[in-house]
């Protein structure tokens, strides 16, 4: 029997600054300050199989053209970037199972990934009955996938092998009240 545990905590930190020498928009600047955590544990009772939970948060950072405030604007709508806007995390929780023997290996992970603050369109009506198209971190994001490869020998010239997977993927954004979710799958059969 074998049991293990790892952590590990990174910090990441940026910081863009632009300025507009023309003076035709206003300068700004922005900066991301993350910690990102990793956790996994291990339980392996024998040596041909082993049990796995695991959990991490992914972090992406907005690009400059969703930071930028300069105003792009119509009689009836104005358009411009949000430089308050924070890193979307994505946090992964994970289990997963793995057999390994001589003539069949099989790995099984259930994930389940969500995040509360997505990079999302943001949308108000202002005093002067402008609509104002922005960014916000308001997204949200629920996603469950089983995943499952298999391989099988049954005989000394052939392997039988699979790979496949199922979601659930769910999003929200509650600020124009739309929300958008679908099942995924897909399965490869293999014979060689």
């Amino acid at each position: 029997r074998y049991w293990g545990a790892r952590a590990g905590l990174r910090y990441e930190y940026s910081f863009l600054k632009a300025k507009y020498n023309d003076g035709s928009n206003p300068d700004f600047d922005s900066n991301f300050s993350d910690l990102v955590p990793t956790i996994t544990f291990n339980y392996k009772p024998n040596d041909a199989n082993t049990l796995k939970v695991n959990f991490n948060t992914r972090i992406s950072r907005p690009g400059i053209s969703y930071l930028n405030p300069a105003v792009s604007e119509s009689p009836e709508t104005k358009d411009y970037g949000n430089a308050d806007l924070g890193s979307t995390r994505r946090h992964n929780l994970g289990l997963t199972y793995s057999l390994m023997k001589p003539q069949i290996m099989l790995n099984a992970s259930l994930t389940y990934a969500f995040s509360n603050n997505l990079l999302s369109s943001y949308q108000f009506v202002d005093d002067n009955g402008i609509i104002n198209n922005t960014y916000n971190n308001i997204g949200k994001s629920r996603t469950w996938r089983l995943s499952v490869y298999a391989r099988w020998q049954p005989f000394k010239t052939t392997t039988l092998s699979l790979n496949g997977a199922v979601a659930h993927d769910h999003m929200r954004n509650e600020n124009i009240n739309v929300s958008n979710q679908r099942w995924s799958m897909y399965f490869n059969l293999f014979a060689e």
